[in-house]
This record gives structure tokens, C-alpha cells and sequence, in this order.
């Protein structure tokens, strides 16, 4: 039976502290991904990333000599990845008793 409808979104945590990108031999980090950035609009930064792998994969496809299937399969991957995270900012949960 279903019961109430609630924003996916209202039920995720904000992010924590992430570091990426070594700037040196000691693997000092260059960038982070600061704590407490709601998980909507984290999913927005990461939809808006992953719209930019398939304009690159695209470009990629057309201008290099790579196997054709290897780039279409990257690309179909980053589709159904930035499929998901658009979802989830519009979908809602429906939680059931």
C-alpha cells in the first residue's frame, strides 16, 4: 500500500569532505568537495559534469581513430549515469507500509 510521498531528496545527507586531484609527489590534494553542499544540488553539479563527458565522448568519437563500440559504450555509460542523478532530482519516494 502506498502511504506518503516524500522528496527523494529530503532524505539524503549533505556531503562530507572529499579531496581529489594530487598536486605533488606527496599526494598533497589540490581540490575537495566541501562538507555540508546539499545532496541536490551535489546532484546538479555532478548532472551539469557528466552533460560535459558526453559532449567530450561525442567529440572523441567523431575526431579520433578509437573503436567506435569502446567510445559508445563510455558514452551510453555517462548517459544512464547523468539519467539517474536527473532522476533522482525530480523523482520522489513512495514509501510504503
Amino acid at each position: 500500500m502506498r502511504d506518503s510521498k516524500r522528496p527523494l531528496l529530503d532524505t539524503l545527507p549533505s556531503t562530507g569532505l572529499s579531496t581529489f586531484g594530487c598536486l605533488d609527489g606527496e599526494h598533497q590534494p589540490l581540490f575537495a568537495v566541501r562538507p555540508g553542499i546539499s545532496a541536490e544540488e551535489a546532484l546538479r553539479h555532478v548532472s551539469l559534469l557528466l552533460i560535459g563527458a558526453e559532449e567530450i565522448s561525442d567529440e572523441i568519437t567523431e575526431a579520433s581513430g578509437v573503436e567506435r563500440g569502446l567510445i559508445g559504450s563510455m558514452v551510453r555509460s555517462v548517459e544512464m549515469a547523468r539519467a539517474v542523478v536527473d532522476a533522482l532530482l525530480e523523482g520522489e519516494v513512495i514509501q510504503s507500509t
